[in-house]
């Protein structure tokens, strides 16, 4: 028997449309669904979602669902669900006031999507609970994991083929790991028993790794490579539980599954919920059904048989389709769904248009992920020398676009951001062309770490994961989170006609995204752009005027101390002969 080795240490980085009256369902902590009896009763104890279990979510706010929107839910049964002074949770009002009003928040303090983890508040100040006997309530004054449920919308692919967003925090984490080196004093040592060992050929090299964001409050371990090519040889994928919840060694297992016949086989990896997704140089991509790690499934979804490389997947919640980047050495290639459940013999994968390609993308590491707060994809690549120098991260911005024709196209592309590393102080690696990661977690922390040069990318029981320390990622430090709600213009700069307006931020968030982009608004109209931010410093919002003619006109900024106190804040802007009214939280 053999045992794995696996050098582990954590960066942490750290995420978040909507219409009004979506059909949704609620699924507690303890897996069961928020039902709606006839008798005007509300449980939570139904395992699988039929019709008592749809609620029609109607937002009056307006606009998007964000943390501080008062929603009612409608049952099948055309009742209200009713929070009652009392404490406990009916549906049974035909009429919805002030009781059957909820205030909706998610995890992170942003927008609320399909799979979003929320809370809601009654009117009297308590929680909606699960209770671990099926009963509902809504008594609880402090939200725990029994008070948060994740939120389906139908429609929608199931939520363990969506991933965790990207956490808006990410690009001041992933920027402040320039120039660092991994920190040895990270590392923690885990072990595995490695049932198959025995019987599988040593592998020549790591080709891909992958860490799954929260599967059922675990996660798994993805290491793809290939045989050496001796005879009929097939790539091979290494699936792990995850150390960090399988704390005994007796309790952490990993499996070798055969995938491929190419003998330079597995290429870079991704994990978005519970599916996976692996491919190599001109081969058509595998996805896996991994919710039972010892025997994972292939799903029916199907790419064209000459996309290949790097693999990446996110779920494009704006556009209900799930969009793959694959990439080896030459620029990004992207293909779209039809919007299709993955496990669906109906669905299939298109390629995008390249007249405006991603940049070059990583050999081992190319990955994607969606932020929804600025309702963009974000390409995430790895490269370096194969001696361990010259290793960098970089990310892009962009948006997908359907045109006319029903092609898809590259639209609102940023430009690229790299992010050099440093080796170790002494020995090799880790190497980021042979295989990396980042993995989002449903609270909002990531990690990002890359096989390491010094043992040979070899799958044997040395086998070292380094990981880079990022300062500003602390789950414990008590940041500053800000969500802009809302830009009302009361007088606009212009004597006739409407503002084109935009925001820009000291962490290099634009929106509308794009430097030709704005926002349309004229006296009294509202905008609600719904912007994300958050830092361990001070957040600087400036709000803009776009002027084709000649210099375009700051009309006013909000500074944000990481001192100042969580609750909601209006501040009016005058400048460019203009005055607006800009509306956000603080979270901390």
């Amino acid at each position: 028997m053999h045992v794995y080795r696996l050098a582990v240490a954590l960066i942490i980085l750290a995420t978040p449309l909507f219409a009004e009256n979506v059909t949704v369902s609620l699924k507690s902590a303890h897996g069961k669904y928020l039902v709606a009896l006839p008798n005007g009763a509300a449980e939570a104890d139904r395992k699988q979602a039929s019709t008592w279990e749809k609620w029609v979510l109607a937002n009056s706010n307006g606009g998007p669902l964000v943390a501080g929107s008062r929603v009612t839910l409608l049952s099948a049964h055309n009742r209200y669900l009713v929070s009652e002074k009392n404490g406990s949770a009916l549906a049974n009002r035909e009429v919805a006031g002030p009781w059957e009003t909820w205030v909706i928040s998610g995890t992170n303090g942003g927008s609320v999507g399909h799979c979003s983890s929320v809370k809601l508040r009654g009117a009297h100040g308590g929680y909606l609970v699960a209770e671990s006997n099926g009963r509902a309530n809504s008594n609880r004054q402090v939200a725990g994991p029994w008070e948060h449920w994740t939120i389906e919308f139908e429609g929608k692919p199931p939520c363990w083929q969506i991933g965790p967003e990207l956490f808006p925090g990410f690009y001041e984490h992933v920027g402040s790991l320039a120039g660092q080196h991994p920190t040895s004093g990270e590392v923690e040592y885990t072990f595995y028993e490695a049932y198959s060992f025995e019987t599988v050929p040593i592998a020549t090299h790591v080709q891909g790794l992958g860490w799954s964001g929260s599967r059922n409050h675990t996660s798994a371990w993805a290491i793809t490579h290939n045989a050496i090519p001796i005879g009929p040889s097939k790539s091979i994928l290494m699936l792990c539980n995850d150390p960090t919840i399988y704390t005994d060694s007796e309790d952490r297992e990993c499996w070798h599954h055969r995938i491929g016949d190419d003998v330079h086989g597995g290429g870079g990896t991704q994990i978005i919920g519970d599916v996976l997704v692996t491919s190599d140089e001109g081969k058509a991509p595998i996805l896996y059904d991994i919710r039972d790690l010892a025997n994972p499934v292939p799903l029916a979804c199907r790419f064209p048989s000459d996309y290949g490389g790097a693999a990446g997947l996110a779920w494009y919640d704006d556009l209900n389709v799930h969009v793959a980047v694959f990439g080896s050495g030459g620029s990004d290639r992207l293909l779209v769904s039809n919007g299709r459940p993955l496990d669906s013999d109906a669905c299939i994968f298109t390629p995008v248009a390249t007249e405006n390609p991603l940049g070059p993308p990583g050999e081992g590491m190319s990955q994607l992920f969606y932020d929804r707060d600025n309702k963009l994809l974000v390409s995430l690549g790895g490269s370096g020398d194969d001696n361990g120098d010259n290793q960098k991260l970089f990310y892009q911005r962009f948006r997908l676009e359907r045109q006319p024709s029903g092609a898809w196209s590259v639209v609102d592309k940023q430009g690229e951001v790299s992010i050099p590393l440093r080796r170790p102080s002494n020995g090799y690696g880790p190497n980021l062309r042979w295989g990396g990661t980042a993995r989002m977690y449903d609270n909002g922390f990531d990690v990002v770490l890359a096989a390491n040069t010094l043992s040979g990318f070899r799958i044997d029981p040395d086998l070292q994961i380094n990981v880079y320390n990022c300062s500003a990622c602390s789950e414990n430090s008590s940041g500053l989170k800000v969500m802009i709600n809302s830009v009302h213009c009361i007088e606009t700069t212009e004597s006739t006609g409407e503002d084109e307006v935009y925001l820009t931020t000291n962490s290099g968030v634009r929106l509308p995204a794009g430097n030709e982009s704005y926002h349309d608004i004229n006296d009294g109209e509202t905008w609600h752009p719904n912007l994300a931010l958050a830092s361990n410093s001070e957040i600087k919002i400036t709000l803009m005027e776009y002027d084709t003619s000649n210099d375009r006109d700051q009309i006013g900024e909000i500074r944000v101390q990481v001192s100042k106190a969580p609750g909601s804040y209006s501040e009016t802007l005058e400048g460019d002969d203009g005055k607006y009214k800009v509306s956000y939280e603080v979270h901390n």
